[in-house]
């Protein structure tokens, strides 16, 4: 099989827009980070602890992504440089090279959403812990179970 120039080329918008997605994850993340260490700094609570350490490790798995996206573009870059140069099994080992990458970070990017799906969870169950009784009280119970905790019995 024969790799052409326009093959890596291809993935150059790609990557550009997911280094656009990842990075303004981060910031919101970052942002948020700063806003719950003011919310603690204010009013200690324990729910905030566990809020500002899923976000720590959020903004550790997009960092990774952010890095293994441009590893991926440079290797990209690597490949058509090698395929301008006729060399062309360098050029295909660097393309594969690019392309596992690119797909370690969609990877990565499930486990940072399956995160930020427990993060909402740990805040909605803060929330309805200071709500009474009633409409909610189911909801409660299950944010409680998912969570591992006993729901409060009022």
């Amino acid at each position: 099989m024969t790799l052409s120039i326009e093959t890596p080329a291809l993935l150059f918008p790609a990557i550009s827009f997911l280094v656009l997605a990842y990075t303004n994850r981060y910031s919101a993340l970052t942002r948020l980070a700063r806003e719950l260490l003011h919310e603690y700094e204010r009013t200690p609570a324990d729910h905030v602890v566990d809020q500002i350490m899923m976000v720590r490790e959020r903004i550790r798995i997009i960092r990774l992504m952010l890095t293994l996206a441009a590893i991926s573009m440079a290797c990209t870059v690597l490949a058509i440089l090698a395929l301008y140069e006729a060399w062309e099994t360098f050029a295909k080992v660097v393309f594969m090279l690019s392309l596992v990458l690119l797909t370690a970070t969609y990877a990565l990017a499930v486990v940072e959403i399956r995160k930020s799906s427990n993060a909402l969870d740990v805040q909605m169950a803060a929330t309805l812990e200071r709500m009474p009784t009633g409409p909610l009280a189911r909801l409660r119970s299950d944010l409680a179970g998912s969570l591992g905790r006993r729901p409060r019995s009022d």
